[in-house]
């Protein structure tokens, strides 16, 4: 190869690095937010309402509400006239007073709100949320509010749908689906009532209220628990058992088996062994476990 022509090939080679490095300068200086992202990329910092919050409407008039990023435990979504809020509560925590089951919740991160539901015999009869100056909003009784049937883990949900909380001068309406924490635990003995569809029950008994005695001496005794749901035991003169119930379900005298009375002096229990009860339409249930009848 001549000179001329390493000399021609030298110039190009020159000219093009200088052409990318002017290039490099002028990207580098063109602002972050303006430089162009590739088709189909993802952002590397998306909304907060991709995060799980719902963003405010832009120019809807209304206050603005803190943002919260996706609550780590439970979360409330509040509105008001002219507010709309999504709220952070910590885990839920249950206290039991007789047939009262209460449940509370503090606030968490920035949220200004804690809330506190009491339960008794299965429905929430009163519900209040509190911001962090103290001010109070509550329901008693409570629309809008249901506790779902147990899983096969005997857990189960709480279920707010536009409950409306009513203070002083004004209201919030209310959503949120809460992980119901266990209950205390019982203070008797209880039985494990498994349903067919695998929904699991603990049937606390609160004490016992007395038996009957019908015509034929046959005795019916009676325990409540709760959740107000109520198991009868009906037995002969004999002590042995002629029939149970359970709400719409029972087992009645040879269909009991697993189910028997033991007396002790003046005690007397009732322990159940994978005791069947059968009901209409096509539902069953198993039980097992002990209750005591309590001495007077």
């Amino acid at each position: 190869m001549s000179r001329r022509r390493v000399a021609v090939w030298t110039a190009a080679v020159l000219l093009m690095a200088a052409l990318a490095a002017v290039r490099f300068a002028r990207d580098e200086a063109r602002p972050i937010g303006s430089r162009a992202v590739p088709a189909g990329a993802a952002s590397a910092n998306p909304p907060i309402a991709a995060q799980g919050v719902p963003a405010e409407p832009v120019g809807s008039g209304t206050q603005a509400s803190p943002r919260f990023p996706a609550c780590p435990h439970e979360s409330l979504e509040l509105s008001s006239a002219d507010q709309h809020e999504i709220a952070c509560i910590g885990p839920m925590t249950a206290t039991q007073s007789g047939s009262l089951r209460r449940y509370r919740a503090a606030a968490e991160g920035l949220s200004r709100w804690s809330l506190e539901l009491d339960t008794a015999q299965g429905r929430v009869t009163a519900a209040r949320i509190v911001d962090a100056g103290g001010l109070r909003f509550m329901c008693r009784p409570c629309s809008g509010m249901a506790l779902t049937r147990p899983d096969a883990h005997g857990r189960y949900r709480i279920e707010i749908a536009d409950a409306m909380l009513q203070g002083d001068a004004a209201a919030w309406r209310l959503h949120a689906s809460l992980q119901a924490p266990p209950g205390a635990a019982c203070r008797t003995t209880s039985l494990a009532v498994v349903e067919q569809d695998g929904a699991l029950i603990d049937f606390c008994a609160d004490g016992g209220a007395g038996f009957e005695l019908a015509d034929d001496g046959t005795k019916r005794y009676r325990f409540d628990d709760l959740a107000g749901q109520t198991l009868t035991v009906a037995v002969d003169a004999e002590g042995a058992v002629r029939e149970a119930r359970l709400g719409d379900l029972a087992c009645r005298a040879a269909g009991c088996s697993g189910l028997e009375m033991h007396v002790a002096g003046e005690a007397r229990t009732f322990d159940f062994s994978g005791v069947r009860f059968t009901g209409a339409p096509d539902r069953s249930a198993t039980l097992n476990g002990q209750l005591a009848v309590p001495v007077e």
